[in-house]
């Protein structure tokens, strides 16, 4: 393993991580708010942005071949290509007629950005010590939420202020997104000079295989398939619900309320949520804090039924109810995260974990595929009324674990 001083890491781990968020960011919610400035319906801008999740469920399969390849070069070499793609997409917003070449671009953003993700934890575990692993994890994450803030926040607020200014919409994403791109282009230039060099690839002998000998693995697979069904029904719907006008059953928003409220209050909850929920679980274990964590995932929905049959409109109550939502999440996942970490535990750990992650993954995309056309058939109130009602699954799933001894 080659390592450096800590003096030298914090040349590339801040700028690395905070570029693995940008990518991820566009594909999941900057892609919702762009279809829908541009008149896409909602059934096909949800199940469009869902389908955007295979890379990360194909990950298991694509893990080994990709891993062959210097990890430095494929760092650099999926961030140009994903500079590339983001400029091409900000040429593709700007004609009417190029919606297929937008959407095959989003779709190669997808890609680079999973495979992104993989080499920077390979690059990470490489280069790093596990002292030194144990050193930047906190910094590691608070700069992939710095980078959703920027990428839901500050992004979102940019493309709604130059939308007001330049009254055109292509015209403000064109430069919204041919903005993203050269970030990203430079981010990719600066590391090619100051990330480690002469980290090999990856051996990927007798690495992978199947947790078959895992107890209760069936189980398993369905709690981490099922447990956060209520935010996968509600994480593209709570985004148009945002944008969609007042006559639609929507809240009539600017984007630059919703960058503020969802980007910035919203992952702020997020985060608190998170860090309080991994605090808990580490100091007393899983097993007392379960329950509170599906109810984390399980009830935040009422708050969007509420919203919806009191028709509130007080953006304040709107932020309010944002940041508990978010907080809850963030608290569940918790206990999810935690979950798929100690299921990974033991041989092939870092294969099993990819494969929980996929299934994750999976069980983000499903739900998604549906949930535009749900909203589309029944409208708001029935879809939150659904939405609710499906924490019921992410309770019987717990309910299971709880009283599975094997796990």
């Amino acid at each position: 393993m080659q390592t450096s001083s800590p003096q030298k890491m914090w040349t590339w781990i801040p700028s690395l991580f905070f570029l693995e968020g940008i990518p991820y960011v566009v594909v999941t919610t900057i892609s919702v708010m762009l279809l829908k400035r541009l008149g896409e319906d909602n059934t096909h801008i949800a199940f469009f942005t869902s389908l955007l999740y295979l890379p990360w469920v194909i990950k298991p399969l694509w893990q080994a071949p990709i891993q062959r390849i210097h990890t430095r070069w494929r760092i650099c070499a999926t961030q140009i290509i994903i500079s590339a793609t983001l400029a091409i997409m900000a040429y593709a917003v700007t004609t009417p007629k190029s919606m297929p070449l937008l959407l095959t671009s989003l779709w190669i953003v997808a890609f680079a950005s999973a495979f992104h993700d993989e080499a920077s934890d390979n690059l990470y575990s490489q280069a790093l010590t596990s002292e030194q692993q144990s050193l930047f994890a906190g910094t590691r994450s608070k700069l992939y939420y710095i980078a959703i803030i920027v990428g839901q926040g500050i992004t979102l607020m940019f493309a709604g202020g130059l939308e007001t200014y330049f009254r055109e919409i292509r015209h403000a994403w064109y430069l919204t997104i041919g903005i993203i791109a050269l970030c990203v282009f430079g981010g990719a230039l600066y590391h090619i000079f100051v990330l480690p060099r002469n980290i090999p690839a990856l051996s990927t002998k007798n690495n992978f295989a199947l947790p078959l000998e895992k107890k209760a693995v069936i189980l398993a697979a369905l709690f981490i398939l099922l447990f956060i069904i209520p935010k996968a029904l509600t994480a593209k719907i709570n985004l148009l619900f945002f944008i969609d006008p007042i006559s639609k059953g929507g809240l009539g928003l600017s984007l630059s309320q919703i960058g503020f409220a969802q980007g910035t209050i919203g992952i702020i909850g997020l985060s608190v949520g998170s860090i309080i929920g991994n605090n808990l679980i580490g100091t007393d274990g899983l097993r007392k804090w379960l329950w509170p964590c599906a109810m984390g995932i399980a009830l935040p929905q009422l708050l969007y039924l509420y919203i919806c049959w009191m028709h509130i409109s007080h953006f304040g109550l709107i932020c309010s109810f944002i940041f508990i939502e978010q907080f809850g999440y963030g608290f569940g996942l918790a206990a999810y995260m935690y979950f798929m970490l100690h299921f990974s535990q033991g041989a092939h750990e870092r294969y099993h974990y990819t494969l929980c992650t996929a299934v994750m993954a999976l069980g983000m995309m499903l739900p998604g595929l549906i949930s535009g056309w749900l909203q589309t058939s029944l409208g708001y109130q029935t879809f939150y009324l659904i939405a609710t009602g499906s924490g019921f699954i992410t309770v019987l799933v717990s309910a299971v674990l709880f009283k599975n001894k094997n796990n």
